[in-house]
């Protein structure tokens, strides 16, 4: 069986700070692609980044998912009955996903699937974002 030339490469993103205890997330280069704003730095006025001198000061960065997952962590790495289910259930929103990815790129179809895989990234940090809730 030949690879199919028009499947697209997926790669794996968290967009938190322990891979350990965070849930992987499927992310293809695709044209028209939006990333949600849950994942996205917030702009900062007068950046210390682009001021000179640079660095004079430190900014909150964390986007909403990073801070999030930050603060649901110490219920997640407990070391008793419900850090462990809250664990198991992320485990099984990842593997969920990745059983879902395989079958979509297993049988893509450029021309049904360009749309679904647009917003494939931004669905799956909404997911993570529901469950820290």
């Amino acid at each position: 069986m030949s690879a199919n030339p028009a499947r697209p490469s997926c790669h794996w993103f968290t967009g938190t700070p322990d891979p350990k205890h965070s849930v992987f997330k499927p992310f293809l280069f695709c044209p028209d692609l939006k990333i949600t704003e849950s994942i996205v730095s917030p702009k900062i006025p007068n950046d210390p980044a682009k001021t000179k001198p640079r660095f004079q000061r430190q900014v909150d960065r964390k986007h909403l998912l990073y801070k999030m997952h930050q603060n649901f962590y110490k219920k997640l790495t407990q070391n008793n009955e419900q850090g462990k289910e809250l664990r198991n259930t992320l485990k099984q929103l990842e593997t969920s996903c990745i059983q879902e990815m395989e079958q979509l790129l297993n049988n893509f179809d450029k021309k049904d699937d360009s749309l679904q895989i647009q917003d494939l990234f931004n669905d799956c940090v909404e997911s993570e974002l529901r469950f820290y809730k």
